[in-house]
């Protein structure tokens, strides 16, 4: 029982880490989808700039200068969306020709991440208990123990007990005995059983520094996660502000208030930091799916 159990674990702790491939992957052709959305975006406001800036060209109110920077900006923007659909595609590739059954999407909803500050400890004990790699341990250290025991029965060997019965004289006299046996133990028991101790001691010993590495990759996770999730925020918060002044930049430039290289410069800046932004929106959100993917919250492995 104890190795059909082991056996079991060691089938569910393969597809689990097979389960961190796709989630990887996934995320990976992700963020090259995002990447390619927001460099259409651009190339898009990058044409927008550039028709504004013909018309202006046109009625003489801008110089030759300005036209030509619109339109190196154009060619700038189409050059990184051509890589962002480069990318796109190889990511995809990369997706299908691993798990042949997934589809690929073009867009996606943005997931929020919950609050799980007040449940850390909860989640710390659930990602101890269900992590394959501790109950694989655990269950070694059992095997080996149920071995040591049995090893250790075996130091002395057990007591003979015989019953005999015999004829003589033509069957006139009828001997029957009793005889008892207690063969004496050789020192190859004893030191298989001390072996067998030493080998279960050492089993669980594993088990012991495999909770304490379980617990420090769940530290890494949760604060991987948490720093990541802030850090999406803060830049959600700083490309909406840039965002912001790119849009008063670009009135400014058809008022006449402004030059074509401040809102060159200020849509740049708007662009980077959306991209910054939702890549780092896209690393918490793998955090957080790593993290239930470990606590068996999105496949039951078990």
């Amino acid at each position: 029982d104890a190795t059909k159990s082991f056996a079991g674990i060691e089938f569910a702790d393969t597809i689990h880490e097979t389960s961190k491939d796709l989630l990887a992957t996934w995320f990976n052709y992700l963020k090259a989808l995002q990447s390619r959305i927001v460099a259409e975006k651009n190339s898009q406001l990058g044409d927008q700039i550039g028709r504004i800036t013909q018309v202006r060209y046109k009625l003489g109110d801008v110089a030759r200068l300005d036209a030509q920077l619109a339109t190196a900006e154009q060619g700038r923007l189409k050059a990184f969306l051509e890589l962002a659909k480069a990318n796109e595609s190889a990511s995809g590739e990369s997706v299908t020709q691993r798990y042949s059954g997934i589809t690929l999407i073009k867009n996606f909803k943005w997931d929020a991440i919950p609050n799980l500050q007040t449940r850390k400890e909860l989640l710390r004990q659930q990602f101890l208990e269900r992590s394959h790699e501790l109950m694989l341990a655990k269950s070694d250290a059992d095997r080996f123990d149920l071995q040591a025991k049995r090893t250790n029965l075996e130091k002395y060997p057990d007591p003979t007990i015989g019953l005999y019965t015999a004829n003589e004289f033509g069957g006139s006299e009828r001997i029957n005995g009793v005889s008892l046996s207690f063969p004496i133990s050789g020192s190859a028991r004893f030191s298989n059983a001390s072996a067998a101790a030493s080998e279960a001691e050492i089993a669980r010993q594993r088990v012991i520094e495999a909770e304490q590495r379980i617990s420090v990759e769940f530290e890494r996770l949760w604060s991987q996660m948490m720093s990541r999730k802030i850090a999406a925020e803060t830049l959600l918060d700083s490309a909406k502000s840039q965002n912001e002044a790119a849009q008063a930049a670009e009135k400014a430039y058809v008022l006449g208030e402004g030059t074509i290289s401040d809102l060159i410069a200020a849509r740049k800046a708007a662009n980077e930091n959306q991209l910054s932004a939702d890549l780092m929106r896209l690393d918490a959100l793998e955090s957080y799916y790593r993290m239930r993917l470990d606590l068996h919250e999105i496949w039951d492995f078990d």
